[in-house]
Parts: C-alpha cells; structure tokens; sequence
C-alpha cells in the first residue's frame, strides 16, 4: 500500500514539472502503472478501506448507543422524582409544610402587632414583618423544601418500595389512612397544648407570681430596716 502512496506523490510532481500533452501522457502511463498493483498491496488497500468504514460505523454506533444511555438515565431520574413529588402530595407534606410557615408568620406577626412603640417606628417594625413572611416562605414553605424533600425520599427508597407505596395511599385503604393520621394529629396537638397549658405554663406562672411577692416582702423589710432611726 506503501508503494501506492508513491506512485501517486510521484506522479504529481512530474505532471507539475511537465507541457498539458506530456502530463497527460504521464497521467495515462500512471493510471496504467498503478492497475497493476500487486495482490498483496490490492488486498492490504481493500482491508484498509473496508476498516475505516467499519470504524466509522463503530463510533458512530457507540456514540449513538451512549446518547440513548443518557437519554434514559434522564428519563429515569425525572420519572423517580415525579413519583416521590406525588407520594409526598399524597401524604400530606405540602400543605402541612405551608400550615406551618402561615402559623409562624402569623405568630410572629400577632406578637409584634402587641409590641408597643412610638408612631417613628412602626413603619421599620412593619418592614421588619413583611421581610420575616419572605425570609420564612423562602426557608421552611414547600417551594422552598421540594427538592430537598425529593432527593431525601428518593435516596431511602427503592423504586420498588417506591411504587408499593403510591400504589396503597391511591387505594381506598390509603386514603382512609391518611385521613385518620390527619385527624389523630389534630387531637393529640389539643392534647399536647392542654398538657402544655395546665402541666407547665400555669405552675410557671404561679411560681413567678409566687417569686414576685417574695422579692417585694424583702423589698420592704430592707426600706423598713433602712427607714429605722440610728442610735
């Protein structure tokens, strides 16, 4: 195959080097020159020629075959994410993560409208508020959390546990389970803020109350001990 390279770089040179009618007679003694190959350069031409069509096809197979591979890989990974988003609906965590930002921003909101300021700073106090509604929907809301939410489920469970658990809460045994966590939540909330109420924050305040008049007895016995007449 070598010797064929040759003939032809040779070839050009003397056609360069030569009148029209002398390089075409060069040209044609060429041609003529190089159908006599032999077997073995014609053979070693062929296998080439053959294998960089093969290897043109090979990589153009492989590549083909590796853009389907991410292709797919990304379908999958938007599949998983799809269906652990529509368990969490399905078990409440969207709504039950925006219930709780609401009740801190109007939590916190009650509690500065009780603060007591001068007319000069209750625009900052109110700009204080609105920033603190932002900063809370933007921490702890759903739109906040979701990615968050996703990545945690989807990397504890199969996609076998996965699809075992939509399958039950679309069922009507899911659903009536879900409605009942819902409602035993909300009683043992009431039950956790009236153990709260009576168990805790009344005997608190009852010892405060108790410390208070303490502190105002010893008050006066020192007014009394510092109002008596020295010898």
């Amino acid at each position: 195959m070598g010797s064929f390279f040759k003939k032809a770089a040779g070839a050009a040179v003397i056609l360069s080097a030569f009148s029209v009618r002398g390089s075409l007679m060069i040209l044609v003694a060429f041609v003529l020159s190089s159908t006599s190959l032999s077997a073995h350069e014609y053979s070693e031409l062929h296998i080439h020629e053959g294998s960089n069509q093969e290897g043109s096809s090979l990589e153009g197979s492989n590549e083909e075959r590796s853009n389907q591979d991410k292709s797919a890989s990304v379908q999958t990974r938007v599949t998983q994410d799809n269906d652990v988003r529509q368990l969490l609906e399905l078990m409440g965590v969207p709504e039950q993560l925006d219930q709780n930002a609401k009740i801190i921003n109007e939590t916190v909101k009650k509690q500065l409208g009780q603060t007591v300021v001068n007319d000069d700073l209750r625009p900052i106090l109110d700009a204080f508020n609105s920033d603190l509604k932002k900063s809370i929907e933007q921490t702890i809301s759903w739109a906040a959390l979701k990615g968050s939410y996703i990545s945690a489920y989807k990397n504890k469970l199969s996609p076998e546990d996965l699809q075992r658990g939509l399958e039950f809460l679309r069922s009507d045994s899911g659903k009536n389970f879900m409605q009942a966590q819902r409602l035993a939540a909300m009683e043992i909330k009431l039950l956790t803020d009236h153990l709260i109420q009576n168990d805790v924050i009344n005997p608190l305040n009852q010892r405060l109350e108790s410390l208070k008049e303490q502190l105002n007895e010893m008050h006066q016995q020192t007014e009394g001990i510092e109002d008596r007449p020295t010898n």
